[in-house]
Parts: C-alpha cells; sequence; structure tokens
C-alpha cells in the first residue's frame, strides 16, 4: 500500500474518532487537541505527499541515468567489439605483411649469396686466365727468343756453309796438289755434286727457319 494511502486513511481515522468523542464528551479541549492533532497529521502528510514527490523525481531521474548509462554501456561494448575486431584485422595483416617481408629478404640473401659465389667463381676464373695469359707470353717470348737465336745460328750457318762451298767450287786439282788436300782422289764431279747437295740443304733448311 502507497504511503499516501495510509496517511488517508489514518486521517480519516482521526477524523472520525474526533467527531465521535465531540458528541460524547463536548469538551473544548478535546475539539482543540482533535483540531491540532487534525492539522499536525495534514501537515504530516503533506510533508510525506511532499517527500513522495521528491522521492519519485529522484528514482525518476536514477531511472533516466540508469537507461543512460546502459545505453552508454551497450555503445561502449559494440565500439569495444568493433575495435576489438579491427585490431585483430590488423594484426592478421601484419603478420601476413611481416611473413612477406621475411619470405622477401629470405629471397634476396639467397641471391645475395649466390651473387657472392658467382662473383668469387667468376673472380677465380679471370684469375686462372690471367695466369694462364701470363704463362703463355712468358712461353711465347722465350720462343720468339729461342726462334731469333735459331734464325741467326742458321744465317750464320748459311753464311760459313756457303763460304765453304765456294772455296771447295773454285778449289782445282792444282791446288789440291799444291796444298796436300785429301780431295785428290775424288772426281771432279763427285765433288760437284756433293757441293751442290749440301747447298740445297742448306737452303732448305734457311727457308724453314724464316717461316
Amino acid at each position: 500500500m502507497k504511503p499516501a494511502t495510509v496517511l488517508a486513511a489514518f486521517a480519516a481515522l482521526l477524523v472520525f474518532a474526533a467527531a465521535v468523542r465531540a458528541q460524547q464528551q463536548p469538551d473544548n479541549s478535546i475539539e482543540l487537541r482533535l483540531r491540532e492533532a487534525l492539522r499536525s497529521t495534514t501537515l504530516q502528510l503533506r510533508a510525506a505527499e511532499s517527500e513522495r514527490a521528491a522521492l519519485q523525481v529522484e528514482r525518476d531521474e536514477l531511472a533516466r541515468e540508469r537507461d543512460t548509462l546502459k545505453k552508454q554501456n551497450t555503445a561502449l561494448a559494440r565500439q569495444a567489439a568493433a575495435d576489438r575486431d579491427a585490431a585483430a584485422g590488423k594484426a592478421a595483416d601484419l603478420s601476413a605483411r611481416l611473413a612477406a617481408e621475411e619470405k622477401k629478404s629470405a629471397e634476396l640473401a639467397a641471391t645475395l649469396a649466390e651473387s657472392r659465389e658467382s662473383a668469387a667463381r667468376s673472380a677465380d676464373l679471370a684469375r686462372l686466365k690471367e695466369n694462364a695469359r701470363a704463362t703463355l707470353e712468358i712461353r711465347v717470348a722465350e720462343l720468339e727468343r729461342i726462334v731469333a737465336a735459331r734464325e741467326t745460328a742458321n744465317i750464320e750457318l748459311f753464311k760459313l756453309g756457303s763460304e765453304i762451298l765456294g772455296r771447295l767450287e773454285s778449289f782445282g786439282l792444282g791446288d789440291a796438289i799444291k796444298n796436300r788436300e785429301p780431295f785428290v782422289g775424288v772426281k771432279r764431279v763427285q765433288l760437284q755434286n756433293l757441293v751442290q747437295d749440301y747447298q740445297d740443304k742448306l737452303l732448305d733448311q734457311k727457308t724453314v727457319s724464316t717461316k
């Protein structure tokens, strides 16, 4: 039962009791006390009504605040869920990007290592080629010196042979007897044939050396 209803019933009871007492004892003092009690009860009733109204206002305000807080809580929960989903999406995206970067870095590292190995092999090959070229140059220089020396020797030998052949060709029988040469037993035709063969061999040797 509401407080206003209780107070109204209590006030009606007091009025009824005062009326009964007034009929039984028409005393002024009793009537005054009843009036005072009625006035006091009325004041208390008004105060209770005012307090009830204030409490109702406060309750309504609290209800509105509660509803507002519920709405805010619901909105915050939705926002938190959205933020959580967004953070999860960003984390997944960052993880994927990180994995891609790690894969790319590994591929670049492998390519760099392969390039270094290729560069090292190229450097070794270039060094071998340079060593072979230097060795070949040394060998060519040695062969050129040998060829030059042999050409010089062949030229000198050809000159000497030609000189000997010239002397033998102009060497007569009388000169052989006079100088007591061992060629006196050799016929002149045989001597000329020997001179011609030796001269041909010298010419062949000179031709080979100059090629």
